[in-house]
């Protein structure tokens, strides 16, 4: 699981206990849903998987949405956290160049390529939710799911504009760029079939260099982008 970092108290032994079984609940959620499905998440199941009474798990989270929206949160939050520190520790800011905001944006790329390959069950929730054709949560518990997804988006979509406005890529769609990634990262599973799908991160280069090159980019300059990272 990606941690919260803790706001409590250093001395606050209950708080801390709260919020260790708290991340205890999400664990085991984030297992059932690895292994069923979103569907595989219900409040029995988690009880039993927690071997808990249902009232006890109710002490925690009063629902499986709220369960469900707390750990689509935490997964998205951290995604653009990871993303974040990825690029500001390669590139500290202070080069402002068309090629610097091209690497920034290949970085950011390759951060959530990292995602899939070191995270695998986190990956597995986005993937989970995304290939859901209901919607699985509404009101509040969507609301807070939907503020960390445009907040990602947009940390990305920041990017894109950032290298777009030096030069360095004509105008794309970032959610393009995003949900591409996306669907070719789920094909993991296939590899065993498809012996191309082994080299997954060169598939995964071969298709984000040639998204930036449909949006404009300078086939040199992206070339060099890549071979700088």
């Amino acid at each position: 699981m990606i941690h919260e970092p803790s706001v409590a108290p250093a001395g606050d032994l209950k708080t801390r206990r709260r919020e260790e079984r708290e991340e205890a609940i999400l664990g085991a959620a984030l297992d059932l849903i690895v292994r069923g499905g979103v569907d595989g998440l219900t409040v029995q199941a988690l009880a039993r998987a927690m071997r808990w009474s249902v009232g006890a798990l109710y002490r925690y989270y009063p629902s499986k949405d709220a369960v469900l929206s707390e750990l689509q949160v935490r997964v998205l939050r951290g995604i653009g956290r990871g993303l974040s520190a990825q690029v500001d520790a390669a590139l500290g800011g202070a080069d402002d160049s068309p090629d610097a905001a091209l690497r920034a944006l290949l970085l950011a790329t390759e951060s959530f390529r990292a995602v899939a390959e070191q995270e695998p069950a986190q990956f597995a929730l986005i993937c989970s939710v995304l290939a859901t054709p209901q919607e699985l949560l509404s009101g509040v518990e969507a609301a807070a799911v939907g503020v960390e997804l445009r907040a990602l988006l947009g940390s990305v979509g920041v990017l894109v504009q950032r290298a777009t406005d030096r030069g360095a890529l004509g105008p794309g769609p970032t959610l393009l760029l995003w949900s591409s990634m996306q669907g070719l990262l789920q094909m993991k599973k296939l590899a065993r079939f498809d012996a191309s799908l082994r080299d997954l991160p060169g598939l995964v280069h071969l298709l984000v260099d040639a998204l930036l090159l449909g949006f404009g980019a300078d086939p040199a300059r992206l070339a060099h982008a890549r071979s700088s990272l």
